[in-house]
């Protein structure tokens, strides 16, 4: 029965379950009122038979005492004379028709019973006709009637006496034989009726007590595996038990395993990704002992996961980079962001392997989480890269000068006069020889600022001394396209920042902006000096900047799709030169144009600090 009724349970909802607890016991209570219900009432109906026995009884006697009362009285009369008779028959044949009526109300539902009263009525009513014709013999003045008359008289009254009596015999016997049954059936009835009260309170309390173990059992024991299915689910293990059933529970734990599959099948392709990437994955605790790497650190580093827990890292990194690897460590620990580092290891066979680190403090998981890139290509590539500006420099830079100087003295007519078509083909060349010097220095500027040998001397000067000089440098060549510089400045406004740097950057900027206008325009230069920073613009009147390219002109090689189609050369290396500059100062750069509209090249640079640094560290 207990495997059945669970699988019934196992097959309900939550909801049917709760209306299943409460309507059973509401089914028990009403069929346990009903049957109460029946046993009080024949309990009762026994009880209303014994006392109606009992009432019989009683109006019997008093009916056997009256009768024996009006027989006294009757005889009385006779001897002593009809006074006797007047003065007690009246109330005695009164009293005796009202305890025949009793009787007669009391029997008229019980048939057998009413037999007998039906005899005690018609004796009755005989006894009463004789004794009124004792009574009127007696009253007769005239005395007339004889002793014998009167004895006759009497003598059938007496019969008649016998008769009530006779009658009132045969019902108490009746009542008698009945009162033994009808009372042992009132003592069963109440004593079924105890026993139905008890039983039922006995198996309410037994009902209510199995309900509660069923429905406690059942869920208690699935709530348990579903604990256990999260405790394993939070641990990204495998579910193995199944919860039985088509609730809600079993809902809930066929939603945790899919979880748990989808959980899985993450964490394996997470584990698949990070240990087919390139770089060494690691977790080190605060200590910095390791904890936990990807695959990626047998191939790079030589070591094998489960022989690298548990060593220091500091033991594995070159003996001069072991004291800055756990200050940046502990810096990364107090700080609330990432750093980035770069350090060389020892490989397990003795080899020294250069490498970049980026490490994140977990404070939930009281552990470093780093991400370890082998930097030896990219250090070798830079190594060739500064090999290259330094060829540049040493190899390319100083015969274009040289060139550039002879092209500069033949034009000017130091060896001899050139003829017209001479003069405009050396004049070609002068040009392209320019660009190429002015495109050598652009490259060596990027080379110095990428590779943080760009020194910034700071100094405070004049703005309006930092513009005249610059626009010196670009006179010439808005002379020759007939363009006015507008200059609009500020009394005593002060920058601070390195001269010859800002010079340059100004330089860069209004030479492109004499580049991109036409003849005969105007470029304006405004300075703004605001609380905080001092703001330079540089205003041309030029063909604009698409909208598309507005927020990567900074970029390095990046070019406007019009410039790029325009007549002039570049690559496009100025004005990423400018950001970095400008950035290294502490300011900001940016541009505000609109096809067929002109540029507007704009940089803010804090103001001067009462106790600014002569020189700043490289930028890097």
């Amino acid at each position: 029965m207990v495997p059945s009724v669970n699988n019934l349970l196992l097959r309900l909802r939550f909801r049917q379950k709760g209306i299943l607890l409460v309507a059973l016991p509401l089914v028990f209570e009403i069929l346990f009122v009903v049957l109460l219900s029946d046993s009080y009432g024949e309990a009762q109906r026994e009880s209303l038979l014994a006392d109606h026995g009992r009432r019989i009884l009683t109006v019997t006697d008093a009916v056997t005492t009256n009768l024996f009362a009006i027989g006294a009285s009757l005889f009385l009369g006779t001897q002593f004379g009809p006074q006797v008779i007047e003065s007690r028959y009246d109330a005695l044949q009164t009293s005796l028709e009202g305890l025949v009526n009793s009787l007669v109300e009391e029997t008229h539902n019980y048939p057998d019973e009413s037999k007998f009263v039906t005899q005690i009525v018609a004796s009755s009513n005989v006894l009463f006709q004789r004794a009124s014709g004792i009574k009127q013999l007696l009253a007769d003045p005239l005395q007339s009637i004889s002793q014998i008359e009167i004895r006759r008289s009497r003598k059938a009254t007496s019969k008649s006496l016998h008769a009530v009596a006779n009658a009132l015999d045969g019902l108490v016997e009746y009542e008698q034989s009945m009162s033994g049954p009808r009372l042992l059936q009132a003592r069963k009835s109440r004593e079924n009726l105890h026993s139905i009260l008890y039983g039922g309170v006995a198996l309410n309390v037994l009902m209510s007590v199995w309900l509660a173990l069923v429905f406690s059992k059942q869920i208690t024991s699935r709530l348990r595996v579903v604990s256990r299915n999260a405790i394993l689910l939070s641990k990204k293990e495998t579910l193995k038990e199944v919860v039985p059933g088509q609730d809600e529970l079993s809902d809930l734990d066929k939603l945790m395993h899919k979880l748990s599959d989808i959980m899985i099948e993450t964490s394996r392709r997470e584990r698949a990704l990070i240990d087919n990437t390139i770089d060494v994955i690691c977790a080190l605790s605060p200590e910095l002992m390791v904890l936990t790497a990807n695959a990626a650190v047998l191939r790079q580093w030589g070591w094998e996961e489960a022989v690298l827990k548990g060593t220091l890292v500091s033991d594995i990194v070159l003996a001069e980079h072991r004291q800055r690897l756990c200050q940046e460590f502990e810096s990364c620990r107090t700080g609330s962001s990432a750093v980035s580092f770069d350090c060389s290891l020892v490989r397990k066979d003795g080899s020294v392997l250069e490498s970049r680190w980026s490490v994140l403090w977990s404070q939930k998981d009281n552990s470093f989480f780093c991400i370890v890139r082998d930097i030896g290509a990219e250090k070798e590539t830079e190594r060739l890269r500064q090999k290259f500006f330094s060829m540049i420099t040493h190899d390319l830079r100083s015969p274009l000068t040289n060139i550039q100087t002879f092209m500069q003295l033949l034009t000017s007519g130091q060896y001899g006069t050139l003829q017209e078509k001479g003069k405009e083909k050396a004049g070609q060349l002068q040009e392209s020889l320019d660009f190429l010097v002015d495109l050598t220095s652009d490259l060596l500027d990027i080379g110095k600022l990428e590779a943080g040998q760009l020194n910034l001397l700071i100094e405070t000067f004049l703005a309006e001394t930092l513009i005249d000089e610059s626009c010196t440098i670009v006179e010439s060549l808005a002379t020759a396209k007939s363009i006015r510089l507008n200059v609009s400045t500020e009394d005593n406004c002060r920058i601070s920042g390195d001269f010859l740097r800002l010079k340059q950057v100004l330089a860069n900027l209004l030479s492109n902006a004499i580049k991109f206008s036409p003849a005969g325009a105007t470029v304006g230069v405004d300075i703004q000096s605001a609380s905080g920073s001092t703001r330079i613009s540089v205003k041309d009147e030029g063909p604009g900047i698409p909208e598309a390219a507005v927020n990567r002109v900074f970029d390095m090689y990046a070019q406007a799709d019009n410039q790029a189609e325009s007549s002039v050369k570049g690559f496009g290396v100025g004005l990423s030169i400018v950001k970095t500059i400008v950035e290294a100062h502490g300011g900001e750069v940016g541009v505000i144009s609109a096809p067929g509209s002109g540029s507007e090249f704009w940089l803010k640079l804090p103001n001067p600090t009462p106790h600014a640094s002569a020189q700043t560290p490289a930028v890097q």
